[in-house]
């Protein structure tokens, strides 16, 4: 007789990476939400067989590697958005078949920011004989999912290099920086409404339950999408309502 409980194996937290092997054949749209970190990649053998990544800012690299069958690999780190999953993930690339073309694309003056359009890696053959191409799509302007998730799963992508997590830090710095660096021509209200919250030296860790809270207590049927939009039209009402909120909720 089987004791564990039902579905006890999506219990488990999972972070969000994605590792180059797990790309499937073929085509894997994404697009590159942050700038990318970039340094050198090494993995040292633990006593129980397992292995932990040790990597180096681009300044310094080893002069010996750990093990010289397995040399220090150039790496870059991205934050990307995979679209056949609709979610975030942290992916690193030591593929020269990879980084090549995404440095191209960087430092071509027709292309350059990452977060101004889609990337397709398309992924062909097995084992040593994998191979990867890189393909730019036109540029188009980020889509609200993504802008959304980029406040509720910002990461500190230079925790890396510490072996730290990049998902745990505080929480109100990194999603301040991460609403600045979204470009507003997305024409997300929520970001907008984040943006003016911090020109106004307010903290915005806070607003996602606030617009929750009012559509749970509004007086007819509504969604945080109205809330948003009333909120901008009525700003100076929203921010002291806001205020009200976070005051209540840090003294709680």
């Amino acid at each position: 007789m089987d004791f564990l409980p039902e579905g006890f194996e999506n219990l488990e937290n999972k972070k969000s990476f994605w590792n180059t092997k797990d790309l499937k054949q073929g085509e894997n749209r994404m697009r590159i939400v942050m700038r990318p970190i970039a340094g050198w990649i090494e993995w040292r053998t633990n006593d129980d067989g397992t292995k932990t990544p040790l990597r180096y800012r681009p300044d310094q690299k080893p002069r010996e590697s750990l093990n010289p069958e397995q040399p220090v690999k150039r790496f870059w780190a991205c934050y990307v958005w995979d679209y056949s999953r609709e979610d975030l993930f942290i992916i690193e690339f030591t593929q020269a078949g990879i980084l090549k073309p995404l440095l191209a694309l960087a430092k071509d003056p027709e292309w350059g920011n990452f977060i101004n359009y889609d990337i397709k890696i398309t992924k062909t053959g097995a084992l040593k004989n994998t191979e990867y191409a890189v393909t730019p799509v036109a540029p188009k302007p980020i889509n609200d999912a993504i802008t959304n998730a980029l406040l509720i799963k910002p990461v500190k992508l230079e925790a890396l290099f510490d072996n730290g997590d990049p998902w745990d830090y505080e929480l109100k710095e990194m999603k301040m920086e991460t609403a600045k660096r979204i470009p507003i021509t997305s024409g997300n209200p929520l970001i907008q409404l984040t943006d003016r919250l911090i020109e106004d030296g307010l903290e915005p860790d806070l607003l996602q339950g606030f617009l929750e809270e009012r559509v749970r207590n509004a007086k007819a049927p509504t969604t945080v999408e109205k809330i948003v939009d009333q909120s901008l039209k009525s700003y100076n009402i929203f921010k002291t309502a806001y205020l009200q909120h976070v005051d209540h909720h840090r003294s709680a």
